[in-house]
């Protein structure tokens, strides 16, 4: 906590906390089908502390924009309006393993920037201990599933989306379905009707089902893109001349309608296109790459049978006069076959931009 000179001192009253939320009740919540809302979590003890002993690593933040300024500024607002409401958990905070004196913030990240904000220099506080590593990081978000907070804020879909990605990538989460899904019913009891469409991102973007196989994102595609200086975002790429998109192709009309408007933009500049396969299949990868190059050839397609229609010329002399100046250039496929080649010693099978066949595509753009 920064030293300020507008420090503020409350009184908090434990007992009268302890009597209005009972921490066995609230502990020992049930979700909607009867199991318990926080297992393996154990009370140890409610009391007031200096907020300059409780560490809040932003790492480790629950949400993705839980301290936000309207976030912030709501729970300023009540605490000024409403001040400490005796009926709700809480923060809860736990032991700091490297320092017995010091303790670490689980649950309570909004609150602590707003304190912060209004100079408060102690809080109320429940100190936990936790059975594993799966349970703290489950309590951090079914904490947040709740309306215990006030003003309350339950956890969005992509706060839940990346609870699943960090606990499968910390190695404490299966990356199976069912253990995916059985978490998912555990830290968001009451976002059931979300789970299929959450699982199905995870794995589009995220965390692919095969360990042999990369998911993608548009933000890792756009990274991907940086870091190899491909044309991406139109002419949003002010470090390259080039004009292009690094995205997923998903139809005609999103790659046609973007890549004629930046063309003509740019009086003829060819626009370049790279993408990548939703849902990887080792087996099937190239046969899906093979999809999406039939797709591409299918708008060039379109296209000419617009400008058939359009200027009433015969389908044939469209399709020679137009060879070549097609104004969108298929510029590769981001790899994603990551399995290890002893022929690479270990390296990825795939690297930087490849065929339909995995092999490495040689760049169409000048920045190659």
């Amino acid at each position: 906590m920064s030293n300020t000179i507008n420090a503020v001192s409350l009184h908090f009253d434990v007992p009268k906390s302890l009597e209005m939320c009972n921490p066995a009740d609230y502990y020992n919540q049930k979700t909607p089908k009867g199991f318990p809302l926080f297992p393996g979590v154990r009370f140890i003890k409610r009391l007031v502390l200096n907020r300059d002993r409780v560490t809040w690593d932003p790492n480790e933040q629950p949400r993705e924009l839980d301290s936000g300024p309207a976030r912030v500024h709501e729970l300023k607002m009540s605490y000024k309006d409403r001040g400490i409401l005796y009926n709700h958990a809480p923060q809860a905070i736990e032991v700091d393993p490297a320092d017995p004196k010091r303790f670490k913030g689980r649950a309570g990240y909004g609150r602590d920037e707003a304190q912060e904000e209004l100079g408060w220099q102690t809080a109320m506080f429940d100190i936990l201990e936790f059975d594993s590593p799966i349970h703290r990081e489950a309590f951090k978000y079914a904490s947040n599933d709740t309306s215990d907070h006030v003003p309350a804020f339950q956890n969005t879909e992509v706060s839940i989306q990346k609870a699943v990605v960090n606990a499968v990538d910390a190695g404490i989460l299966l990356n199976t379905k069912k253990a995916i899904m059985e978490y998912l019913e555990r830290i968001a009891p009451s976002k059931s009707s979300a789970y299929d469409k959450i699982y199905k991102r995870i794995r589009s973007e995220d965390i692919s089902a095969f360990p042999t196989m990369k998911a993608m994102s548009t933000a890792r595609a756009k990274k991907f893109a940086v870091e190899h200086n491909l044309p991406h975002s139109g002419d949003k790429n002010k470090d390259i001349e080039d004009k292009g998109y690094v995205r997923k192709f998903t139809s005609i009309k999103n790659v046609l309608y973007d890549g004629m408007e930046l063309n003509n933009k740019y009086h003829g500049e060819q626009v370049y296109l790279s993408t990548w396969i939703d849902f990887p299949k080792p087996k099937e990868l190239p046969e899906q790459r093979k999809e999406v190059l039939k797709t591409f050839k299918k708008m060039k397609e379109t296209l000419n049978v617009w400008i058939s229609n359009y200027l009433d010329m015969n389908i044939t002399e469209v399709r020679a006069r137009g060879k070549g100046r097609f104004p969108i250039v298929f510029n590769g496929f981001i790899a994603q076959n990551i399995k290890p080649d002893p022929a690479k010693n270990g390296k990825a099978t795939e690297e930087g931009l490849v065929g339909a066949d995995g092999k490495p595509f040689a760049r169409l753009d000048s920045n190659a």
